[in-house]
């Protein structure tokens, strides 16, 4: 997530240049499309790529490389056109022979040194070094989470689900849902192997999923996938740790249908951060405080089915927001001065969107 913030950061600086977004889909392929900067509106999406069920996306900071995970056993490179297709140049597997795997998320070390992943499936997490093009090597490290939490349908085994650089770019977290805990990894800048560095809990139960940090590098922002709670963190870069201030609920108090969180992203100004909910069909939108932490702004309808996905165009004037059961990709605007979402009345079909990724404009 803070490599996509640094890759967004790196975009034309032509603010009439329509902004690239690729789609990790649940489904046949990476999807492409356009959003136009002046209106939020989205082109008619295309395949730029054929692989099964790709879901989560990440890029190299120069734009021409993208990488994918599937629910199989590799990350995969995809090389990209200037015509915006993908076409596949490497592929490296997450785990050793015979160890479960089930990768689910992925990301790029600032700078572009390494790829970090996350595997679902067998409670564990990887990482590959990138030469300088962005070309993929062979994984540099395997580490497997040991353990179990209190819930005893989902929390048995270890379930890593998200894999975050932290700033600066020598620390990254996993969050693992199955264990409540926050593992934090020094990342070895020259071969991209990982060493467990230190450890945060999180409220039991909660199930933590994904993580991002503010563009001051100051806080992290945890969406709790069980507990249907958004946990701040303080980081301390210096130190490599994480340690809790408070955590918020992002249901409404009569609301009593269930569901989970899924994404989490900080503004790009610092001042808000975003949460979807599944079931609800929602995104919860919290105001953020000189000291961390959060005042609730409002939960605003997601208006697709299952909100998986979420992300935020580099100035911060969109929400584009994935609708998985609902098979279609919308965006929202977002008030400058609240930080409150509007519908922009955009929405094109994707066969179930899983997550959006803006790549630099070339």
């Amino acid at each position: 997530m803070l490599a996509t913030a640094l890759l967004l950061a790196a975009m034309s600086a032509d603010p009439a240049a329509p902004i690239p977004i690729y789609l990790g889909t649940g489904a046949d392929g990476i999807y492409r499309t356009t959003l136009d900067p002046a209106t939020g509106e989205l082109s008619e999406p295309t395949r730029a790529a054929a692989i099964a069920r790709p879901g989560f996306l990440a890029a190299h900071s120069s734009g021409k490389k993208l990488y994918a995970v599937t629910e199989g056993t590799s990350v995969t490179e995809f090389t990209v056109a200037a015509d915006g297709s993908l076409t596949e140049t490497g592929e490296a597997s997450v785990a050793p022979g015979g160890a479960k795997a089930g990768p689910c998320h992925v990301d790029v070390m600032p700078g572009g040194g390494a790829v970090i992943a996350a595997n679902y499936g067998g409670g564990s997490v990887s990482s590959f070094p990138l030469s300088a093009d962005g070309t993929l090597g062979e994984r540099a490290s395997f580490v497997q989470h040991e353990g179990s939490s209190v819930d005893p349908k989902r929390q048995t085994a270890p379930h890593a689900h998200c894999s975050t650089p932290a700033p600066g770019g020598r620390f990254a977290v996993f969050a693992d849902l199955g264990l409540d805990k926050l593992f934090v990894y020094e990342v070895d800048p020259e071969t991209g192997a990982l060493s467990e560095h230190s450890v945060a809990d999180t409220p039991p139960g909660g199930g933590p999923r994904h993580i991002a940090f503010t563009p001051d590098g100051r806080f992290a922002y945890c969406c709790l996938e069980m507990g249907n709670e958004i946990l701040a963190l303080k980081w301390d870069g210096d130190a490599g740790t994480l340690t809790s201030i408070e955590t918020k609920p992002t249901l409404p108090e009569d609301w009593t249908g269930g569901g989970t969180t899924a994404e989490v992203r900080v503004h790009p100004s610092g001042k808000w951060v975003y949460v979807t909910n599944r079931g609800h069909n929602s995104i919860a939108v919290y105001g953020i405080a000189d000291d961390g932490s959060l005042t609730p702004v409002e939960i605003a309808p997601a208006t697709v089915e299952i909100p998986r996905g979420m992300n935020l165009t580099p100035d911060g004037r969109f929400l584009i927001a994935c609708g998985q059961n609902t098979d279609d990709v919308v965006t929202c605007s977002v008030n400058m001065e609240t930080g409150r979402l509007t519908p922009t009345g955009s929405r094109v079909s994707v066969p179930k969107p899983i997550d959006a990724l803006p790549l630099p404009t070339r």
